[in-house]
């Protein structure tokens, strides 16, 4: 497919060729910001179940006001897991209330990854402490147009996507992307300090964890 303004795969290409045109990363994405114009992303299906969280998200009650970083991923992903420390930094460097919100979306790609109870089991092993939905039949997967695992979507304060940003290793590019979202969304006073319905999936563990369930780390 040819590279189109408008195509969202293409986003963190056209955002990388612009830092490399004006040799100034902080204002090219300022830049960027001002003129990106992808319509805002349809909310998550009701019904879906959520880990991580004491009830479901959503765009208008929860994420208005946050940049939000969809995860697409699978739990036998392994380039998947690989992005999982990169997230974690970021997340320990922009909080919630800063404006930062991650949510894994676990879109499976073989029916027994669609079970809860195996994403679950996953999202305890990796240490996952950020929301988690089941996508179990892809609908958000489909209506982000997401064409491989693992993808990042940043979106702005009002669910309108920002960059696309597929495979692992964009851990800098995120966090420079992020930082002037926040900066940019802030000085509009579109961003919100708001907390989330947050509560840890680690309490669904057995109370008597054995050798073979897994470790800590």
């Amino acid at each position: 497919m040819d590279l189109t303004e408008d195509y969202l795969y293409y986003s963190h290409e056209k955002l990388l060729n612009l830092i490399q045109q004006k040799g100034d990363a902080d204002s090219a994405v300022h830049e960027y910001l001002k003129n990106v114009k992808y319509a805002p992303i349809e909310d998550f299906d009701e019904g879906l179940e959520w880990f991580n969280v004491s009830e479901p998200l959503s765009f208008k009650k929860h994420l208005k006001g946050k940049i939000v970083v969809l995860d697409f991923f699978t739990y036998c992903c392994i380039n998947c897991m690989h992005i999982i420390p990169d997230l974690r930094e970021i997340e320990n460097q922009f909080s919630v209330e800063d404006g930062l919100v991650v949510i894994g979306v676990h879109s499976a790609k073989f029916e027994n990854e669609k079970v809860s109870s195996n994403i679950l089991a996953a999202v305890q092993r990796y240490n996952i402490g950020h929301p988690v939905v089941n996508d179990a039949n892809s609908e958000m997967w489909k209506n982000c147009d997401v064409q491989c695992w693992p993808t990042l979507l940043m979106l702005g304060p009002n669910g309108n996507p920002i960059v696309m940003l597929t495979g692992e290793g964009h851990k800098d590019d995120l966090q420079l992307y992020i930082k002037n979202a926040l900066e940019y969304y802030k000085f509009q006073n579109l961003i919100s300090n708001h907390k989330l319905p947050l509560k840890s999936a680690y309490h669904l563990l057995p109370d008597l964890k054995g050798p073979l369930l897994f470790l800590e780390r």
